[in-house]
């Protein structure tokens, strides 16, 4: 009997047949851990593909929003710049609304993200799998995640909820400028659809 360590069985085996020796049959027990972390991982590239369609989806709306919030306030600005209103100040009362809905928006996403990611961690921390021969500091490190878990969840959910406020500042400010660029009295001249 004898220990190796996790996740190197393959590795073994074929460092075992490169020796020549047929006489002898080695059985593992790794106790469920190849099939778990096949599991993880293939969980692992899910949440990666889920994570980009997400952003790619979260940018695409705020292009959308912003073209549909902004884009079409060209003539409110026109007006606005031709009775006096400094470019800063048209930027500022647009800005305004924008990112209240941005805010309240971020704050419900990452909210209920946050909360199905507890429930997530809640419904995969109830399986046990066997230990006995894992090495000691792997069974440290899975009591110090299981412990570290709230926070980080937290964390994330903040910094996810911040990052979609700056990206539709940023996605809001480019087309306010694109607004403002325009003379006022070129806009009253245009055809209105």
């Amino acid at each position: 009997s004898f220990q190796i360590e996790n996740g190197t069985m393959d590795a073994f085996l074929e460092a075992w047949e490169k020796q020549g020796i047929d006489s002898l049959d080695i059985t593992f027990y790794d106790g469920g851990y190849s099939q778990m972390r096949d599991g993880l991982e293939q969980m692992r590239r899910m949440g990666i593909l889920l994570f980009l369609t997400g952003i790619l989806t979260a940018l695409l709306i705020l292009l959308f929003f912003s073209r549909l919030l902004v884009g079409k306030q060209k003539m409110r600005m026109a007006v606005e710049r031709a009775m006096g209103v400094s470019p800063a100040k048209c930027k500022r009362s647009m800005m305004a609304g924008i990112l209240a809905i941005a805010l309240c928006g971020s704050f419900a996403g990452s909210g209920m993200g946050t909360g199905a990611a507890f429930e997530s961690v809640k419904h995969l921390g109830g399986e046990e799998f066997d230990t006995s021969y894992s090495s000691s500091r792997l069974r440290a490190l899975q009591k110090e995640t299981s412990v570290n878990t709230g926070w980080e969840i937290w964390v994330i959910g903040a910094l996810s909820g911040s990052a979609m406020v700056l990206a539709s500042y940023g996605v809001t400010s480019l087309e306010i400028r694109k607004n403002l660029r325009h003379e006022p009295l070129e806009l009253f001249g245009e055809k209105r659809d």
